[in-house]
């Protein structure tokens, strides 16, 4: 008994050294056919490597980077088209530079103790860029690169410095036309490309002057086409590009694969004033239409029809019996403007333009605004009368725009606005339907006598005292008459509403 009692623990020790025997034999014989795997693995592999680099030298001699043929033959046919483009666009591209008056405080530093401190001017540089289109030296830029300039000077790629005459300007897309003198110098040209042939993906290079870093070159793709409704411009039908931009590319060429000018780079919308990923250029085939006037400073004159307009809405979907919300609603018709001569009436829904769709009532703008005056055109609108359905086109013979926005001079105004005619264009910007008297204030220096008083931009000026306001003539000779006065009693126009407002010196 005692010895049985015994031989149990033994045989338990025996039956566990047998398992761990044979686990580890079992895992011993694994790795071994791993690894025995791998080696096989392995040799294909190295096998299989060597032959592809035998392959390699005998189809790719010269060690050029591994891609398949096509690819390799596509890429440097590419690199070679664009180091072509940029030798050939480079000499034409040219660095501006505006000497313009700035308004700065005479002392070097605030002075808040003499706010009525006399102030003095000096003079500033603005850079940017332009492109030469004809060898006699005719060079396209942006309006606001030149905008208010007392000097400009045109700077070659080669050195060479010119004095540059602003011939002609249009602030309604932000251009201008320069004019040097090159002597005997024939100077090298951009020709322009056709602008309603690009599409998004399309390869472009950006050329200028950013940072005053001349002849900068970028490359990228049309990111977009027919961006407005932006405010940077009057009429703005934008090429949104991702080729990076700055402060100082303003004017240079955007070209295309052909070494052709497809548009004029504009601005950037970033909210450092640098270049954030999106950049705007002005399609070149908006500019030509254009190009005679602005060399002889010709008045340019664009289509007008003479309507207050407000968008499509939702809501307004089941009483036009449309599906969607394309198109602009007349809301109010100037008095013998080419519209009201032509039929069209408030509450008309304008779907189309000579055949084309209209997205929206900025469309329809900038479409009307591309069109020469005395064009005839085609409208096709959906009416709506004794709750019935109509659909019908009506030509209309397009007026001549009012002329550009214009200005009073803020310095010398005791009032202390900028104020505007009351256009099409100031209409539509700050939604003003049924008045056609007044003008519109369209800026307030802070802490001026408006300003105190609570006057806004946008607000129309009707009447002053006791004087109608029709126009701006109207407002500059009444401030003359009541200057002097203690107390001014104003009519305005606000959103809709008439309002008084009085002011005491």
């Amino acid at each position: 008994m005692k010895l049985k009692i015994k031989l149990i623990p033994f045989l338990r020790y025996l039956l566990l050294f047998i398992i761990l025997t044979l686990s580890i034999t079992t895992s011993l014989f694994i790795i071994n056919s791993c690894d025995k795997k791998d080696s096989r693995i392995s040799s294909t592999k190295e096998s299989i490597l060597a032959q592809d680099k035998n392959n390699e030298n005998q189809n790719n001699p010269n060690n050029l980077p591994v891609e398949t043929g096509n690819d390799l033959a596509i890429s440097l046919a590419l690199q070679e088209r664009l180091r072509k483009i940029v030798k050939d666009s480079l000499p034409a591209v040219v660095h501006i530079t505006s000497i313009v008056e700035q308004q700065i405080p005479s002392y070097p530093f605030p002075f808040p103790f003499f706010p009525d401190y006399p102030e003095g001017k000096r003079d500033v540089e603005v850079y940017g860029s332009g492109f030469i289109i004809s060898k006699d030296g005719y060079i396209l830029t942006n309006n606001h690169v030149i905008s208010d300039a007392k000097e400009v000077k045109v700077i070659l790629m080669d050195g060479s410095e010119y004095k540059g005459e602003v011939l002609g300007r249009d602030p309604s897309i932000d251009v201008a036309m320069l004019k040097i003198n090159p002597g005997k110098k024939v100077l090298p040209i951009l020709k322009f490309g056709d602008s309603d042939k690009i599409e998004v993906g399309d390869i472009i290079i950006a050329i200028g002057n950013p940072f005053g870093l001349d002849g900068t070159v970028t490359q990228g793709i049309i990111s977009a086409k027919g961006r407005y409704n932006i405010g940077i411009n009057n009429l703005e039908n934008f090429i949104q590009i991702d080729a990076a931009i700055n402060p100082g590319n303003s004017g240079g060429p955007l070209i295309n694969l052909n070494g052709e000018v497809i548009g004029i780079n504009d601005a950037i919308l970033s909210n450092t004033q640098q270049f954030a990923g999106i950049g705007l250029a002005i399609p070149i085939n908006m500019v030509k239409p254009i190009i005679e006037n602005l060399i002889k400073n010709k008045p340019i004159e664009r289509g007008y029809l003479g309507i207050s307009l407000q968008p499509m809405t939702n809501d307004k979907l089941k009483y036009y019996d449309v599906k969607d919300l394309s198109g602009a609603i007349v809301v109010y018709v100037d008095k013998n403007s080419p519209a009201e001569k032509a039929g069209i009436k408030p509450g008309d829904l304008i779907i189309e333009l000579n055949g084309q769709k209209i997205k929206d009532m900025a469309d329809l703008r900038n479409k009307v605004m591309m069109m020469p005056a005395g064009k005839e055109v085609i409208l096709k609108i959906i009416r709506i009368e004794n709750d019935k359905k109509q659909e019908m086109n009506i030509k209309v013979i397009l007026g001549k725009r009012p002329s550009e926005i214009t200005q009073g001079v803020l310095e010398s105004n005791w009032l202390g606005v900028q104020i505007s005619s009351l256009n099409d264009q100031i209409k539509q910007k700050y939604n003003i339907y049924g008045i056609d008297k007044g003008v519109v204030v369209i800026q307030v220096k802070r802490d001026s006598l408006a300003d105190r008083a609570g006057i806004i931009e946008g607000d129309v000026i009707m009447q002053i005292n006791d004087f109608e306001i029709k126009n701006v003539d109207d407002f500059y000779s009444t401030l003359e008459k009541v200057k002097d006065n203690k107390k001014f009693r104003f009519i305005i126009y606000r959103r809709g509403a008439m309002i008084l407002i009085t002011i005491t010196k």
